[in-house]
This record gives C-alpha cells, sequence and structure tokens, in this order.
C-alpha cells in the first residue's frame, strides 16, 4: 500500500481505489446491472425496473428471460405493446387497449359505424331533435338541452325571450321536490334562491319581474303594469283564467301546475329581499321574500 493510502489520501475511481484497491460504500456504478456494482462487484436486490418492458430494465438494459402476460395486444404487468390481436370493437380505427390507430375501417349507416357503433358528428338522420339512427338530441328553436344531465325542455318565445315552458329539474343536490314529495317529481324541483341563480344552463339565467310582467302581458294582451305596480310595490293579482284561454298557456301555468306554488325572479330593491312570483288558484301576485332559502320553482330565460 502506497503511503499516500496509509495516510488516507486515496485514488478513488468511483466506489474503488485505484493504487491500494480499498472499498467505499459510496459512488457505486450501477449503470450496466441496476443489482452489481460493475467496478467493485458489490451487490443489491430489487433496483431493476420491468414496469416499461418484462424482459429488459429501463434503468440499466439488462435483459431477463421471462414471459410477458399478454391480454391481446398489451401486457397486463409491463406497458410493452405488440402489433397484434388488437380490440377495434369500440372503435374500428383505435385499439381500445393500446391506443394504436388505423385508417377508413368504419362501415358507416349515416352517423353510426355498423361495426363497432361509433357516432360520428355529421350525416344524422333527424326527426325534430333526436337522431333516429343514434339517439343523439340536439337544439332546436323549441327546446334547450341540458349538457349535464341530458334533460330536455320545451321552450317558447314571447317578445324578445325564450322562455323554458316547464319547471326546471336539474339535481343540484339541494334541491327538492315540491312539497318535498316524490309523487311531484312530474312537476320538476324545487330550489333555494341562491341554487336557482348559480344553476342555469349555460346561457339562461333568472328573468327579472319586469320581464315576468312584459311575458304576461305579451301572453294575455294586456297591460298589467298600469295598474299592478305602484312604486315598485305590487297593487293587484294577474288573474291567468280570465286572461288566458286553456289552449292558449303555452307555459303551463294553468295545466299542470298545483293549485298554489311560487317562481323565482332574480333580484330585489334592496339586499337580502327576494322576489317572487306566487300561483295561486289561477291568481299570479308578486311577493318579496325575506328568506334565501325558501324552495320554489324555476324558469329560465334567454334573450333571442
Amino acid at each position: 500500500m502506497s503511503i499516500k493510502c496509509k495516510i488516507g489520501f486515496h485514488s478513488w475511481n468511483g466506489c474503488k481505489c485505484s493504487d491500494c484497491g480499498k472499498i467505499r460504500n459510496e459512488h457505486h456504478d450501477w449503470r450496466n446491472d441496476c443489482d452489481r456494482c460493475s467496478i467493485c462487484g458489490k451487490t443489491r436486490d430489487d433496483y431493476h425496473d420491468w414496469s416499461e418492458d418484462c424482459q429488459k430494465c429501463s434503468k440499466c438494459g439488462k435483459p431477463r428471460e421471462v414471459n410477458h402476460s399478454w391480454e391481446g395486444c398489451k401486457c397486463k404487468k409491463c406497458k410493452k405493446t405488440r402489433n397484434e390481436q388488437h380490440d377495434w370493437s369500440k372503435d374500428c380505427e383505435k385499439c381500445s387497449r393500446c391506443g394504436q390507430t388505423q385508417e377508413n375501417k368504419h362501415n358507416w349507416n349515416g352517423c353510426k359505424c355498423a361495426i363497432c357503433g361509433k357516432i360520428r358528428n355529421e350525416q344524422h338522420t333527424w326527426n325534430d331533435y333526436i337522431c333516429l339512427t343514434c339517439g343523439e338530441i340536439r337544439e332546436t328553436s323549441n327546446i334547450c338541452i341540458d349538457k349535464r344531465d341530458k334533460s330536455i325542455y320545451k321552450i317558447v318565445k314571447v317578445g324578445n325571450l325564450l322562455w323554458f315552458a316547464e319547471n326546471f329539474k336539474f339535481n343540484s343536490g339541494d334541491s327538492t321536490f315540491f312539497n318535498d314529495n316524490a309523487n311531484y317529481q312530474h312537476l320538476g324541483r324545487c330550489y333555494s334562491f341562491h341554487s336557482a341563480l348559480n344553476n342555469a344552463p349555460v346561457g339562461w339565467r333568472l328573468p327579472t319581474n319586469d320581464e315576468w310582467i312584459n311575458m304576461l302581458e305579451c301572453l294575455s294582451k294586456k297591460e298589467f303594469s298600469k295598474f299592478l305596480f305602484f312604486d315598485n310595490e305590487m297593487t293587484g293579482s294577474v288573474n291567468l283564467k280570465e286572461y288566458f284561454r286553456k289552449n292558449d298557456d303555452p307555459l303551463g301555468f294553468l295545466k299542470e301546475l298545483p293549485d298554489e306554488c311560487g317562481f323565482w325572479t332574480k333580484g330585489g330593491r334592496n339586499p337580502g329581499v327576494f322576489r317572487s312570483w306566487h300561483l295561486k288558484n289561477g291568481l299570479f301576485d308578486n311577493e318579496i321574500i325575506f328568506r334565501a332559502d325558501i324552495k320554489l320553482f324555476v324558469r329560465y330565460v334567454k334573450s333571442v
């Protein structure tokens, strides 16, 4: 051993002194074999990475003799794929297991592939708002589709606004059925003010008081605003039974609703004061409400 090594000044080559051959437990070289140092021969267990290929370590490249666990074109144990036994059952042009693609393999029958059932957004066979081939639904001038739950709502143009012609029914989490009774689920759902304000379908909103009045005036051909309000306070009721004939009720206020119920309108004159339209036995009244947690029906509007 050289004097230099004896006093601790080794000439280290990684983990091994090139002069005296002393080994230290650091700076090992695992590049050629994750489990064996190529300089000193030190070993360790289970440092290879076979996750990308069962037969070759992704760190050091060392091979091993082991069979892949093939499930079609993809190994269940690693990420290795092979160009055979692809699964085209869900998409004729994209393997559902490995993602490999191919071209011009669909057999289109209009908008739907007759082999895999994939839908394309062209050549639909529309019957009003529904495709007879694939069942796709589209918005038309008389329906709105809430893309969150695929609910379909009839809509009616009144003046310069589109109105929901039926009550909103999206389950917002805190919404309930009328009177908390599931027997009324066909009527839609009831919402607190803030839930009604924040859960409208994209592009839709709560109507204002003025918009409710304009709607009633347009449908009944009467001017209510002259005698219903004084200093923005309600002074009378709108008698729907008097002004609407039974077949002239496009928003369905007399046909299917309970004898007494309420609808939210947007905004009051002061913070903490809310307004609604209250329907009772065919009479519509505009009411002031001091609690936002009361559950009422909702009709949304949209500008034309």
